[in-house]
């Protein structure tokens, strides 16, 4: 009895033995990896308070961090956009500074045009300048030659002139013809009585050389009011039947104005113009002075 009683007694105690070491593995194997459907899960392990400080830093770190990546992106871009403004800034200081390089070389080119013309103007202005013209008008016989013909003759004149650069002095050449007409007369006739007789035309071939004053006005460069005086020679033809061909020396003066351009102007003119050693008698035998005229003449100056 007693032997059975231990070896119960040793039963016993290996039964609690041995499910002691049963729980002690199963409390083992809980902590490790589970195969569920061929793979192992690990157990999580209970948080504690060092773990929660850990992430919570890392969590900080990585929102600090990518604060930093969009500040850096941020100064990335704004850097990107101030390098294209500069760019465009650039730029434009390029165009405008080609700008005011093509301004300023056609302000240049002004200048010089500018300076051509005026040094071409002033050259011409210093060069004598040449004109003619061709006109034409009526003649007026005056003192006692009025009575032995008409009122109104006919003219035709080309003055050739040379003009000096202050365009105040000049000298001109004038070739002209002035007609004066013949009047019907009532003479006495020898055999008794009267008779009417045509006393003739009386053509005059001048030749004169004059000192004109030109006094400028208005804009074109063109228009003038002159004064001229000079002298010639005056061959007179008379139609009448017994008179003889004269050269006569003869003095003029007068005055007129020019309407227009530099090369092209209407002149207007009017002269007196003395005739000596004429006069003598006409044919009733009265006694006339010397012969004077006055030539009206408009025509084209070039």
């Amino acid at each position: 009895m007693k032997v059975r009683f231990v070896t119960m007694a040793t039963i016993v105690a290996l039964a609690v033995a041995t499910m002691d070491a049963s729980s002690a593995a199963a409390q083992a194997r809980s902590q490790r990896r589970i195969k569920r459907g061929g793979k192992e899960t690990p157990t999580a392990p209970a948080p504690t308070t060092d773990t929660t400080t850990k992430v919570d830093t890392a969590a900080a770190r990585m929102r600090a961090d990518s604060i930093a990546r969009a500040d850096s992106l941020a100064r990335i871009e704004q850097a990107r956009n101030d390098s294209i403004a500069r760019a465009n800034q650039m730029r434009q200081d390029s165009i405008a500074r080609a700008d005011s390089i093509a301004r300023a070389a056609q302000m240049r080119a002004d200048s010089i045009a500018r300076a051509d013309s005026i040094r071409r103007a002033e050259e011409l202005a210093r060069r004598p300048r040449f004109h003619f013209g061709v006109g034409g008008g009526v003649t007026l016989p005056v003192g006692d030659y009025k009575d032995s013909f008409e009122t109104i003759g006919y003219n035709a004149m080309v003055p050739i002139g040379v003009e000096w650069p202050n365009r105040v002095l000049g000298l001109r050449a004038n070739l002209s013809w002035n007609r004066l007409r013949g009047k019907d007369v009532t003479v006495a006739n020898p055999l008794g009585g009267t008779i009417t007789v045509n006393g003739g035309n009386l053509d005059i071939y001048g030749a004169m050389a004059d000192l004109t004053l030109n006094f400028p006005f208005g804009t074109t460069g063109g228009s003038s009011f002159y004064a001229l005086g000079g002298g010639g020679l005056n061959y007179l033809h008379p139609t009448a039947s017994g008179s003889k061909n004269e050269s006569k020396g003869a003095v003029e003066g007068g005055a007129g104005f020019n309407f227009g351009a530099a090369n092209l102007a209407l002149f207007l003119e009017g002269k007196y113009v003395y005739v000596f050693g004429t006069g003598g008698t006409d044919a009733n035998g009265n006694k006339i002075g010397k012969l004077s005229y006055i030539p009206i003449s408009i025509g084209l100056r070039f």
